[in-house]
């Protein structure tokens, strides 16, 4: 058993802000999404995330899972763009 959860970390909202990317439902375990990283370009906010499977072969656990993976960063005031990497 896992210990007891941690406290959400505070953010200043006035300064920062809270950005997701959620993969959605999968059938089994095994998958990943990382935020790799944020940079304004020009007037583009831009959001750069990974994707990860199981490989074709792996054991994995038949449940259903929702990858996700969420960061705090500086405050901008334009829309991201979320671009994906390729692995």
């Amino acid at each position: 058993m896992q210990g007891d959860p941690q406290p959400a970390p505070a953010v200043d909202f006035s300064a920062e802000m809270v950005v997701a990317v959620f993969l959605g439902e999968k059938a089994t375990g095994g998958y990943e999404v990382e935020v790799t990283r944020a940079e304004l370009a020009g007037s583009n906010f831009r959001l750069y995330y990974r994707e990860k499977g199981p490989p074709p072969d792996a054991i994995v656990a038949q449940v259903l899972t929702q990858p996700y993976h969420i960061v705090k960063l500086p405050k901008y005031r334009i829309p991201a763009i979320f671009w994906r990497e390729d692995q």
